[in-house]
């Protein structure tokens, strides 16, 4: 029962409306354990047989079974597993990858090879000490002889224990004691049951094997064998396809090759990956803290707060007494007059050091009710209350900053200040949280404020909240109406609504210099792996060769993309946080925090860059013909 049975086999080239025949009606036999010698002169067809053999061509026509299988409606993905246990190939120009050592070579099937586990070790190391290479196994092919480049080619072809070994042309390129020492080391391979098949043109090599078939014009002209029955069907069960274990390193000495030859471009893309994955953690970082903090901020100020404030001098302006009656409207359920003036501020007696604050303070006449407005953290003493603001009376209340100018860090609950010649006792200190007024400021009854310091009783701002949310709008139309629309309104709602839309405006500009700089960064990165895919079509076509499906050469030139955006995406993270922590040290007051969700958008931009201009050289690497990849 033949182990290769071919049956009228024809392959013809089409071009134009020319037909060129390469191989015309093939009849071929080789059972498992022959030495064959497939035998002819340069373009007689010898080549393309033994690459139907392999299934690195698959396109002709007529009959060919390998282990009782018809191989004609095997895929290419199919055939790749083949290759991977049934195959292993020798070749006249070695074909071995430059950057990687003599063993990462001799390795390589094992990426796409799953038969038996053991052959991960065990046949590695008979393979190596077999052909006598153990010591230069970490060379790189570039170090070695002809002679032990054509070893380490034999030893990466043996390491899967294949059950047909091709060889083409093994002894083409070395002298004649190489040539003899690679025949003897075929001869000594095919006794321990290995079926080899050597294409040459050399009659001495093909005499030393069993048989030789010679072909001419694109047929065999002799050595065809008697015909056999056909079995079933290939054991599927040791073809079980791809394999992960030295996959990674493989990919990170790519990459390494890549980076040495292309150090330049590699950098100044990567630049634009790092500029782009820094851009968007940072705008994103900066984004989520403005939030955080003006939420933060709103939260203390009180809820759905609404102000009201007239600017000049207009009709329409509600005075004391028309105010008044506001509080009365049930709908309302705070509401507090907000008159500002600026005025130095004395302590009444000077026991300190100092006795006027250093700058002009902002002195507010306020009700009893804004506490619930604008929300104040009382840190020692009390607020006013309403006896308080209805006599008139002059009692202050006075924020941190101003305490701190006029006391130190003295207790001044109880002491005196003189605000416009009047005296006033402090009754409390509170923490401002108002971050639009971070200034000294004191508070005081309105009434006080409107009869003793500007003598005007026009109110020309006030805070209010409505009851439920929903009335909010309504009281507005109606005091708009009233005051004959002399006051501009606008609430803690629409203050944020605005804030985010400058904070999405601001963000949707960032981005937009980040997407322009990720797509700089990631053109380059895919002109450099489209010249990588030029750089290694050899290597394209020997990992084809040996086992590798086009879906594997997809995933392995995606794989390096997406490791370099990766490391872009890395510094891109390191150079943002770098940037936050400048940033903190400069803006004191207000803190930027690096989330994780920034890191992750940034992280999976990154990927999303190396996948969108890792595709196309990925793709073109795929549809490379093996063929005429190894034939570069």
């Amino acid at each position: 029962m033949p182990l290769i049975k071919i049956r009228n086999l024809t392959k013809s080239f089409h071009k134009n409306s020319n037909n060129t025949v390469v191989l015309d009606k093939i009849d071929l036999d080789i059972h498992e354990g022959e030495l064959v010698a497939i035998v002819g002169s340069s373009g007689s067809g010898k080549s393309t047989l033994m690459n139907i053999i392999s299934g690195l061509d698959s396109n002709w026509s007529g009959d060919y079974h390998l282990d009782s299988c018809d191989m004609q409606s095997y895929d290419n993905e199919q055939w790749a597993k083949i290759r991977s246990c049934y195959f292993g190939f020798i070749f006249q120009s070695y074909n071995l990858i430059p950057y990687l050592s003599c063993l990462e070579n001799i390795k390589l099937p094992l990426l796409y090879f799953k038969c038996k586990k053991h052959y991960y070790s065990n046949t590695l190391v008979e393979t190596i000490n077999r052909l006598d290479i153990k010591e230069v196994s970490s060379n790189k092919p570039s170090e070695l002889s002809g002679g032990q480049q054509q070893r380490v080619s034999i030893a990466r072809a043996l390491v899967s224990e294949p059950r047909i070994l091709l060889a083409d042309e093994p002894t083409g390129a070395l002298d004649i004691r190489n040539s003899e020492e690679v025949i003897n080391i075929l001869k000594e391979i095919n006794k321990d049951g290995t079926t080899v098949i050597i294409v040459t043109h050399d009659m001495s090599i093909a005499e030393l094997c069993d048989r030789q078939v010679s072909i001419s014009d694109g047929k065999v002209i002799n050595g065809i064998n008697e015909d056999s029955v056909v079995n079933d069907k290939i054991n599927h069960n040791e073809i079980q396809g791809y394999n992960f274990p030295y996959r990674m390193k493989t990919v990170l000495l790519n990459l390494f090759f890549l980076y040495k030859n292309n150090k330049i471009k590699l950098f100044l893309s990567l630049i634009g990956v790092i500029v782009g994955i820094a851009t968007i953690v940072l705008s994103l970082s900066v984004s989520e803290s403005v939030e955080k903090q003006v939420i933060s901020e709103l939260s203390r100020m009180g809820n759905n707060t609404v102000q009201a404030a007239s600017y000049g001098e207009q009709d329409g302006l509600l005075i004391e007494d028309t105010f008044n009656k506001l509080k009365t409207f049930k709908e309302i359920k705070y509401i507090s007059p907000y008159l500002r003036t600026q005025k130095k501020i004395k302590r009444a007696f000077k026991k300190y050091d100092n006795n006027i604050s250093n700058d002009a303070s902002t002195i507010l006449g306020v009700s009893h009710e804004f506490k619930n407005l604008i929300k104040l953290q009382l840190l020692i003493g009390r607020l006013m209350n309403q006896e308080e603001v209805e006599l008139g009376q002059t009692v202050v209340v006075i924020n941190e900053i101003l305490n701190k100018q006029l006391f130190g860090t003295h207790d001044s609950i109880g002491n005196k200040l003189i605000i416009d010649n009047m005296v006033f006792t402090i009754i409390g200190i509170v923490k401002q949280s108002d971050v639009r007024t971070p200034q000294p400021i004191a508070w005081i009854p309105y009434t006080t404020f409107i009869h003793r310091i500007s003598n005007s009783n026009v109110i020309n701002e006030f805070h209010f909240t409505a009851i439920e949310s929903d009335l909010e709008k309504i009281i507005i139309d109606y005091l708009y109406k009233i005051t004959k629309g002399s006051y501009t309104f606008w609430s803690d709602k629409e203050y944020v609504e605005s804030l985010n839309r400058v904070k999405n405006l601001f963000s949707i500009f960032i981005l937009s210099i980040s997407f322009i700089s990720l797509f700089v960064g990631g053109s380059g990165i895919m002109n450099i792996m489209l010249a990588s895919v030029s750089e290694r079509y050899s290597e394209i076509g020997l990992r084809r060769a040996i086992g590798a499906s086009k879906k594997n050469i997809l995933e392995q030139f995606l794989i390096e993309s997406l490791f370099v955006t990766l490391l872009g995406g890395f510094l891109g993270v390191l150079l943002s946080v770098g940037t936050l922590i400048v940033m903190k040290n400069i803006l004191i007051d207000f803190e930027i925090i690096l989330s994780s969700y920034s890191i992750f958008v940034g992280v999976t931009f990154s990927l999303f860059t190396g996948l969108l201009f890792g595709l196309l050289p990925a793709i073109k690497a795929s549809k490379l013909n093996p063929i005429e990849a190894l034939s570069r």
